[in-house]
């Protein structure tokens, strides 16, 4: 895949060299003139699809803002972590006046173990003031009283309960955050590749015009001496001028053309401080460079495969359905009835004030408890279970889209070549008639207007010819993009 684009930088001498002879010969062709109000750039040298891909990578400002998604994703993981922060706790109830006049002060500590969704109590409390009946619970000995007390769900809240599902949903957050950095980067790689090559297109597009502009400004001292002479009508400089004009109209166009491409351009090339540089005309590479196939196209199948096993945006919606296969989970433990296990013991300390306070209290109990309808749990699972079909749908989708996407790079890829090649022969073609066109001038066999169609004929081929590479490089750039792949231009 060899573009005809060599020498179109400077004025696409091979095609027009046999034009520039009209009517005893014409000098050759001056060098393209720069476009006016070249904006300034801060590097040199002919700007490459791998440093404006690099600049994505480094200096991007959307790519640098997603990237503080991770810390965004860390800070979701310890704020739900904060369901295991050890609880510190305290009161202070004082009854200065009324039948029995005391004052109690609590604290205790309170840890969430997760281990079965089991929770550690540990607390001191301490009564002082009147002596108080024993249906008074606070009351307790001169030295205050201390208490471990241990709760165990047995069914429901269990095996799973709403803390522990926030963790393992921000475990799966967090590990979600690097498919979804990768996919943001495909996509801006992919979008500042098409725009480099948008812009060095519009380069080669601005040389044909400019050497279409050349040709017809210096074949007019040719026929000005011609008419001079009496060998040819005074119209043709009239029609020549108006081939000046129209010819400078398309070069004002390209150069417009151009300098949009490069705005464009800028937003993804940018200098050491993150800064946009609009690259100047001077910056512009030769030609287009050939593609080297990645991949053979021949082998679909693989590359669907490989494509599959590549591409982050499914490797992102399977954290999808794993973070709806949680609240499945929790949704279908909230089914379940409430049976607490409790587990306590306590010791009073210090002068006995209450003689039934001055052993070693042991308790256990149990809690049932279960809403006879329990519709709101009913409800919550066939919401969850709704959203997990839901997730494992758009994977299964994301999959044949994937498939679809690489199948249609393929087919694009494979139009992209057949143009490009029919477009390099028309250019050959376009070549060998203007030649024989020229001739058949300089011999008077042929007037100035066959000669205009020619070579409108051969930088329209030559403009066709550039488009067609275009397309084939971007074709090559989307099939690499659909593989989940960095582009490699080389």
């Amino acid at each position: 895949m060899i573009p005809v684009q060599r020498g179109i930088r400077r004025a696409a001498s091979g095609l027009l060299a046999a034009a520039l002879a009209v009517a005893g010969g014409v000098g050759p062709l001056h060098g393209q003139t720069e476009p006016a109000d070249t904006v300034p750039v801060l590097t040199e040298g002919p700007l490459g699809f791998e440093e404006v891909l690099a600049s994505i990578e480094s200096r991007y400002p959307p790519y640098l803002i997603a990237l503080i998604e991770r810390d965004l994703a860390e800070g979701r993981l310890g704020q739900v972590r904060g369901a295991f922060d050890l609880e510190l706790s305290g009161k202070v109830k004082d009854v200065p006046n009324g039948y029995y006049e005391y004052s109690t002060v609590e604290a205790g500590l309170e840890q969430f173990l997760g281990l079965w969704g089991s929770t550690i109590f540990g607390g001191y409390r301490l009564t002082e003031g009147e002596e108080l009946p024993d249906y008074y619970p606070e009351r307790t000995q001169e030295d205050g009283e201390f208490a471990l007390e241990f709760r165990l769900p047995i069914l429901k809240g269990g095996a799973i309960d709403a803390p522990r599902a926030a963790i393992d949903q921000a475990f799966i957050d967090a590990r979600a955050v690097d498919p979804f950095l990768a996919r943001l980067r495909l996509d801006f790689l992919r979008a500042a590749g098409l725009a480099w090559a948008k812009w060095v297109a519009a380069g080669l597009e601005l040389a044909i015009a400019q050497a279409s502009l050349d040709l017809a400004v210096e074949r007019t001292a040719a026929l000005e001496e011609q008419v001079d002479a009496g060998s040819q009508p005074e119209i043709l400089l009239v029609d020549n001028e108006g081939l000046v004009v129209a010819r400078q109209i398309d070069v004002f166009d390209a150069t417009q053309k151009l300098q949009s491409a490069a705005i464009s351009l800028s937003l993804f090339y940018r200098n050491e401080i993150g800064d946009p540089i609009i690259p100047g005309p001077e910056r512009l590479p030769e030609l287009l460079p050939i593609v080297e196939p990645p991949v053979e196209l021949t082998e679909n199948p693989n590359l669907i495969l490989r494509a599959l096993d590549q591409r982050p945006e499914l490797v992102r919606l399977g954290f999808d359905v794993d973070r709806a296969r949680v609240d499945v989970r929790l949704a279908r433990n909230q089914l379940l009835p409430t049976l607490d296990l409790a587990a306590g013991v306590s010791q009073n300390v210090g002068d006995s004030l209450y003689f039934d306070r001055t052993r070693t209290e042991l308790q256990f109990g149990l809690q049932f408890k279960f809403p006879l309808q329990n519709r709101a749990a009913r409800g919550k699972l066939m919401q969850a279970e709704a959203k997990e079909a839901q997730a494992m749908t758009k994977l299964v989708f994301a999959r044949d889209k994937v498939a679809a996407e690489v199948d249609k790079a393929i087919a694009m890829i494979t139009a992209a070549e057949r143009n490009a090649g029919l477009a390099r022969r028309a250019v050959e073609l376009a070549r060998t008639l203007l030649e024989a066109e020229n001739l058949r001038f300089q011999e008077g066999a042929s007037d100035f207007l066959d000669l205009q169609i020619r070579e409108q004929k051969a930088f329209d081929a030559q403009r066709k010819a550039v488009k067609a590479d275009l397309d084939l490089l971007n074709s090559w750039v989307d099939l690499q993009i659909a593989l989940g792949e960095r582009p490699i231009i080389r």
